[in-house]
């Protein structure tokens, strides 16, 4: 992304043109401007900054932002019976002994909970970039000419937020913003044990 960016100030950059890097991470005000050597500088300075995930990649059972949403939404009881294999899996090595081993329906609560706070934590980053790209919408709508923002993204659940997610892009059609995304997460595989 990085690359794509650099290579766009470098070699498509025209003397009208007027950019702002920004980050949904940083409430910093934006400013727009043409300076070739100041846009190469800040896109020089960006750092991936990760979503953290509730469920790190060393929990057992490891549950992903979209499982979580469909178990702690009640969107799929399968979702909320595979984990809660999972899990048993985790606290009960094959060959188990029923004696000694939980319950499955016992551990589905603990999977609802781990699940509900996976969620949250998802929820609230996509929240926060939901309110960056308004802040982004507002800030171009005052602007003379064409007006695009790439948003260059590893992407972010939306789940229940499609009225965050409506009034934007509205914000945006009316502003006469065009908005384009560009994934930055590349070649991606989950597992559900954590193992890639």
């Amino acid at each position: 992304v990085q690359k794509a960016a650099e290579g766009f100030v470098k070699d498509s950059l025209q003397p009208e043109d007027r950019v702002a890097i920004f980050k949904s991470s940083d409430n910093a005000e934006v400013s727009f401007t043409n300076d070739r050597p100041k846009l190469l500088a800040a896109i020089g300075a960006l750092r991936v900054h990760p979503a953290e995930n509730a469920s790190k990649a060393t929990q057992c059972p490891r549950i992903t932002g979209y499982e979580a949403y469909l178990i702690a939404n009640r969107l799929d009881a399968e979702v909320l019976n595979i984990v809660a294999e999972r899990l048993l899996d985790c606290m009960c090595p094959r060959p188990r002994d029923p004696d000694v081993c939980p319950k499955l329906e016992e551990l589905k609560n603990i999977v609802e909970g781990d699940a509900k706070s996976v969620w949250q934590v998802q929820q609230d980053a996509s929240q926060h970039v939901f309110a960056a790209l308004d802040f982004a919408v507002h800030a171009l709508q005052t602007m003379p000419g064409r007006r695009v923002l790439v948003l260059s993204s590893s992407g972010f659940l939306s789940g229940d937020l499609e009225r965050d997610m409506d009034r934007v892009i509205d914000d945006a059609l009316h502003g006469g913003v065009v908005i384009n995304a560009l994934s930055a997460k590349g070649l991606y595989a989950d597992s559900p044990d954590g193992n890639l």
